[in-house]
Order: C-alpha cells, then structure tokens, then sequence
C-alpha cells in the first residue's frame, strides 16, 4: 500500500511539474518572441574589414579559415579540463564533465563485440580497395535490416536511399551545403543541440534562426514556425527546418502529429526539413514510444525530407565517427556520393559495423541493457533534483536533462547564467551545458549528461551540484565571493565543509 500511495504521490508530483513548466515556457515564447529580433546572442560583432585583413596576414588564413578557427562551444576548455583530470572512484577529486552527449555505460561490451568484428573484417577484399563512396553494401544493408528498430516497422528501407558518411555532423554539414545557398536561414526550434550552428556554419556558411515555440515539450507549431519565419525571412531566405526527434536538451519525444504538422507547414514554403534522429533507440522510460518521421509519414519522404542517424549515441560509439543518411532525393544521393570522398567511412569500420549490426541477438540485448542503465541514471538525476527543488523537464529519451537553475542566478542576466557556471565548476569541479549555448530564451537553464561517466561519479556529481546548490542559499553570493578569494590557491578553490578540493 505505502508503494502505491508513493507511486501516485510521484506521478502527482510529475503532472503538476509538467504543468507549470509549461506555463512557464509559454511566458518564456511570448517574452522571446517580442525581443526577437533584437535578440543579443554569446557571439562577439565581426570584426572590422582591416581587423579581418590584419588577422589573415597574422594568421596566413583565409576568411573560411578564421571562421573555422573559432572555438565550436563556449564551455570546450572547462569540458578539457575535465579530460585531463577525470573523477572516478580512485580519484575523488578529479573533474566531472556533464556536459557530453554520450553513453559510455558499456563500453566494455562494446569493445568486445567490435574486436570480434575486426577479426574478420581486415579480411575482406572490400578493406583495402576504392568503392562505393556513399558506403559500402555490407553497411548500407546492416542499417536497411535495422530499419524495422530504427525507422518504421512497416514501412521498408531500401540501401538505395542511404548515404553513409563520418558521423551525423558531417551528413549534416554536407546535406547543409548540398540543399541550401550561403547565407540562408534554418529554422530550429530552441533551446536546441549547441553544435548545430557549428555544423551549419563553419562550411556550408548557413544561419541558424531559433525558433521558440509556446510549448517546448511538445514541440513547434505552424504558428511558432510562422513567427520566426516571417522575421527572418525579412532579411534572408529561409530554406530548411532542422527537427531533432528524440529532442536534445529536452529529451522528449514529439507526437507524429507535431511531426506531420512540421513537414506541412515546410511543404507550403517550399523548404527542406531535417530530422535529426540520433537518439531513436534511447528512450529509456517504460511505455514511452518514438516514431521515425519515415513512419509517420507512410513511408513518403518526397525529395524534401531527410533524416540523419550515427551510431554515436544509441551505440555509444562517437569515436567511430559513422552515420547515416535516409533520403528519397536521387539528387542529394548523388551529390553526397561526390563530396563524401572528403568525409568518407574507412572500409573495416564499416564492415566492422555491419558485423555488429547484423548480431539481432545482440544488438537486443544491448539495447536493453543500454536504456535500464539510462533509466537508472534518470532518476539519479532528477531524483537529485527534485531534492534540490530545482524545475526539470521530464524526459523519456536521450541521455540528458535540462533543468532550470534560474532561481540561483546572481542576477538574471546571461552574465548571471555564465557567473554560476563558472561558480560549479570552481567549487564542485563539474561542467554544465548552458542555455546560453542552446539558445535559450531564459537565463540559468542547464543541461545535465548522465551517461559519460560512471554510475557512481554521476552520484558523485549531483552530491556536489547539491552541495554548491545548498552553498548559495544558505549563505548567498555575496559572501561565496568573498569565500572564493579567501580560498583561492596556487592549485584551485576550496569549497568548506565539503570533500571535494580542487587540483590538490
């Protein structure tokens, strides 16, 4: 009985979050909206023609070449940092990087399924030679056999349609450069993955247009979509919408009606859409179901739907630097094919791959074993949160969640959002993904990795987040200041009364 009355104690619990999250959101769309235009961004003014004509003789680049020396994300120095000094079991004091969009839960088994591969692999004729530059048949067949699990059950996919190329920011950046001309705009509802401005801009030299939708949770609808094409379009042709089912930071899953809704409302304006389906097979809350656009479309993508999946998250393998490309366009198939000789898969991993695909056994078990853990570390995490009484999103896919620490903000500015970030990774030595860098369009929402460490650093992890939370209310920023200058040292900050010291 005391289960029962806790379980529906929880789900109350749950509903109501959701409830005023969503209120809150739809004050959030409607105050983004009004300063939409207008809106400051982390991005610094460009620099002056003679700065630029300085900078290359400096440097001996071209403008390309300054635009992609730029830093991809804001928090990439901490997130190093973390690297070099990871925390684990042995040690305590090291860094704790959250801010990472990967499932390292297994990779033991992992790399025990892959050297079996590798075994056979190098002796395939296929290893050493030129072929097929959009993939290799043994790949391109493994991910059509997969399709039932990733896609659609119903509705086949033929290896005609797939392009294989180095991971999903690579497909991305090709079919950017290969569908839209310099210089036009993309809708992406926000907050949104920071790295896609990175993917859009350095090659293809696209603009990113947030789009704030009036419930995030659900996703953008055609009057979300209208708003921010209608002030966009003022100054630039509007020529994609990038989707990311399920979504990155929110970790929900859209309806196939918000999807089919989408794909309309493009339709009408004569844009592509890009579906982002990375984590398809990461959704880790019982009961909760993803649907491909393929499905939801009937199996119809026309030549202007396209949808990207890598083996980077659901397999926990962005090291392998591997995806793929579904699309209808005969067109953008054969122009992939060309420019994908610059960012081609190498033969064994993708015969290595498609050893691994082709397991069903294992590849079940995987996954099985791959979203209880997922499960698992939800709940470390929010369960944290909620005695943090810090907001989330309740979230049923993906390995993250965003939470909103807005109430502990020194000021609610962005500077606010950057001063407490940078007060997390001093005391607690842990990085976060800012809203900020998202694209938010309030200051102080964070997103929150579960699955690049261990089980036991990321409960390492939420006991010290929950000690800088308590930190802050207890004693205020005013005197956490002046704390931090009293305890700074030649090795890093010392936080009192807590176990953690950074840089011994």
């Amino acid at each position: 009985l005391m289960n029962d009355v806790q379980a529906g104690l929880g789900a109350f619990i749950a509903t109501i979050s959701t409830f005023l999250l969503i209120q809150q959101s739809k004050h959030e769309h409607n105050t983004a909206a009004e300063n939409y235009e207008g809106r400051k961004t982390s991005e610094p003014p460009p620099p002056s023609s003679e700065d630029q004509q300085a900078l290359k003789n400096e440097t001996r680049l071209s403008s390309r070449g300054l635009k992609a020396k730029a830093p991809i994300l804001s928090y990439f120095p901490l997130f190093m940092q973390c690297l070099e000094d990871p925390a684990s079991m042995e040690n305590q004091s090291g860094k704790i990087a959250l801010c990472v969009a990967e499932n390292k839960l297994l990779q033991g088994r992992l790399s025990e399924r892959f050297k079996q591969a590798a075994a056979r692999a190098f002796d395939r004729k296929e290893c050493w030679e030129y072929n097929d530059m959009s993939g290799l048949a043994d790949m391109k067949e493994a991910f059509a056999a997969l399709s039932p699990r990733l896609f659609s059950p119903t509705h086949p996919v033929s290896a005609s349609h797939l392009s294989v190329g180095a991971g999903a920011a690579s497909i991305l950046n090709n079919v950017f450069s290969l569908c839209c001309e310099s210089g036009a705009g993309v809708l992406v509802p926000a907050p949104y993955y920071a790295a896609f401005e990175n993917d859009m801009k350095v090659v293809a030299g696209l603009v990113p247009v947030p789009t704030y939708c009036a419930d995030p949770l659900s996703g953008p609808t055609p009057e979300d979509l209208e708003a921010a094409f209608e002030v966009a379009s003022r100054t630039r042709q509007v020529s994609m919408l990038l989707l990311t089912n399920p979504h990155n930071p929110l970790g929900v899953v859209y309806s196939a009606e918000t999807i089919s809704a989408c794909v309309d409302w493009a339709r009408k304006k004569g844009m592509h859409v890009v579906v982002d389906e990375i984590y398809a097979m990461s959704v880790h809350q019982p009961g909760s179901t993803f649907r491909s656009a393929l499905d939801v479309l009937g199996g119809k993508l026309g030549d202007d739907v396209h949808i990207v999946w890598a083996m980077s998250k659901d397999f926990g393998s962005s090291g392998l630097r591997a995806g793929i490309l579904l699309s209808h366009n005969a067109h953008l198939k054969k122009a992939m094919e060309n420019v994908s000789v610059f960012s081609g898969v190498s033969h064994p991993m993708q015969l290595m791959i498609a050893d691994v695909l082709s397991d069903d056994a294992w590849v079940d078990s995987y996954l099985a074993e791959s979203n209880k853990l997922l499960n698992k570390c939800y709940d470390i995490v929010t369960c944290a949160l909620s005695d943090m009484e810090l907001p989330y999103s309740p979230a049923v896919g993906g390995m993250f969640v965003y939470c909103d620490m807005s109430s502990l903000l020194p000021e609610a500015t962005w500077e606010g959002e950057e001063a407490l970030a940078s007060l997390i990774f001093d005391q607690a030595g842990i990085v976060l993904t800012p809203g900020q860098a998202q694209r938010d369009a309030k200051p102080g929402k964070f997103r929150i990795c579960m699955a690049w460490n261990s089980i036991e650093v990321l409960d390492m992890a939420m006991e010290r987040l929950e000690s800088v939370v308590d930190s802050i209310r207890d004693r205020g920023w005013v005197d956490l200041d002046m704390e931090e200058r009293d305890d700074r040292t030649e090795g890093g900050v010392r936080r009192r009364g807590a176990s953690w010291i950074g840089n011994e």
